[in-house]
């Protein structure tokens, strides 16, 4: 059980490094432009 809700951790807390990621990309590109 507690392997589990590690694993749902992991999965909750990546995505929303990645969409912080690509969120600064853009922003960066923006500002290139």
């Amino acid at each position: 059980m507690s392997r589990k809700s590690r694993g749902k951790k992991i999965n909750f807390i990546f995505p929303s490094v990645a969409v912080q990621m690509s969120g600064f990309l853009s922003f960066f590109i923006i500002l290139k432009n």
